[in-house]
């Protein structure tokens, strides 16, 4: 490398050299001049915080002047109070005040409002956080000035001021108990599981309500209070007994001893569950699964009161007939009259069971629902048909046409097709329309 070269590179490394000492300069005006800043705004904000320290109890009610001067003279004199890394060991905190000296606080650090941990109470000198108001205002004001806080935001007579060195007191573990019915929580032990349990079991053994009632009432899983009353059944709990009685179930489900226990003179006899099935079919116009519903049953399971009812049909038992009768009697009185032809009609869109004059025909849902248009006795097109059905191309209502005209004319209806207008429904031998 030649001199001339080397030169000129010394010449460049001291000019970078040069630029990067002049932008170190720079950065280091740009930080000084930021510190300013930021010692301005902790200023101000220090400011603001005195100023709303201040003026927090006037906003909150009208202040007197004098109160006034009294409160800044106050938060003035009132020592700084120490961060929480600056609080004094135990040893000093049990000081006299002639020992404890007053620290030094920063002028960007915010005024702290209230009573230190560390400091003795001194009247005039303290403030309470919740109205802005020191002591000696307070004082004055209850002495027979006026008021600096208003009767809505005055502490009450037996309400202790909230300061920093006041113990916590430790909120209790919610607890449920019955209110109105339902359970809600509240402060209490740690008894929860068994005060639910015991309220699902005394309402099962005061009501005649179903599990699934019990647990709407009381806000719980279907589930929980079916287990609730299976774990007391198996303790041979008497309120699940008594729950049990009322229902009818016997004494071989609440896990008590099969025989039965000796009957008070005037005690009625207690009932099996077959014989309230069929009290009810007799007596009522329930469906069986309406029964099943309302004794708690299953009303798919063997045991149903549909199996019952039919049992009980097949040894000749006089309440399942009189339940048949008494519904039968009911299609009967509640069937539609069709205008000029006094044809009586009712189509079950959900069962598929049509009433007629002559009896019960059982079809399929998708032909009842056809049905269920003409049901008035007016004349109806096939695609009104086919929308009620919800049948689409290339499945019509008119392929169910000669089904239905079968069925009809078995219970006293004649089912009348004219192509291309549509169909109504007659009474066999009364003639067209």
């Amino acid at each position: 490398m030649s001199q001339t070269e080397a030169n000129h590179s010394r010449a460049a490394i001291i000019a970078d050299l040069a630029c990067i000492i002049g932008e170190m300069a720079d950065l280091q005006a740009e930080q000084a001049r930021l510190s300013e800043r930021s010692a301005g705004v902790q200023s101000r904000l220090g400011k603001m915080i005195r100023d709303l320290s201040t003026t927090t109890a006037a906003i909150r009610s009208p202040m007197t002047p004098d109160a006034a001067q009294k409160l800044q003279r106050a938060i003035r004199e009132a020592p700084p109070l120490p961060l929480l890394a600056e609080r004094p060991a135990p040893a000093a905190q049990a000081a006299t005040p002639a020992d404890i000296q007053p620290q030094a606080q920063s002028e960007g650090e915010p005024v702290r409002v209230g009573k230190a941990s560390d400091e003795v109470p001194v009247r005039g000198a303290g403030v309470d956080v919740r109205t802005g108001q020191s002591e000696e205002c307070r004082h004055d004001a209850g002495a027979g000035g006026e008021s600096a806080a208003s009767a809505d935001t005055a502490p009450a007579p037996d309400e202790r001021t909230e300061t920093m060195d006041e113990p916590r007191v430790p909120r209790r573990p919610p607890e449920v108990r019955n209110a109105g019915g339902g359970l809600v929580q509240d402060g209490g032990s740690t008894g929860q599981h068994r005060r639910t349990h015991d309220i699902v079991l005394d309402r099962y053994a005061e009501t005649g309500w179903r599990p699934a009632d019990l647990a709407q009432d009381l806000r719980l899983h279907i589930p929980s209070v079916s287990a609730y009353i299976g774990k007391a059944r198996q303790a041979q709990d008497p309120r699940a007994a008594e729950g049990d009685r009322k229902r009818g179930f016997g004494a071989a489900k609440s896990g008590s001893s099969p025989t039965p226990p000796a009957a008070e003179p005037d005690a009625k006899p207690v009932r099996s569950q077959t014989e309230e099935i069929l009290d009810l079919w007799a007596s009522t116009d329930l469906p069986a699964d309406d029964i099943a519903r309302q004794l708690g049953l299953n009303p798919g399971a063997p045991s149903a009161p549909s199996a019952r009812i039919s049992a009980a049909r097949a040894v000749g038992d006089k309440r399942a007939a009189e339940g048949d009768l008494r519904r039968a009697g009911r299609h009967q009185q509640n069937l539609p009259v069709a205008d000029g032809h006094l044809i009586r009609v009712e189509v079950g869109t959900n069962t598929g069971r049509v009433f007629g004059p002559g009896g019960r025909w059982d079809t399929t849902v998708v032909c009842a629902k056809a049905l269920s248009v003409l049901k008035d006795g007016n004349l109806y097109g096939i695609k009104k048909m086919d929308e009620v059905a919800g049948l689409k191309k290339p499945h019509s209502a008119a392929d169910l046409v000669p089904i239905m005209q079968s069925g009809l004319r078995k219970i006293g209806i004649e089912l009348i097709h004219t192509r291309g207008i549509g169909c109504k429904l007659n009474r066999i031998g009364a003639g067209s329309a």
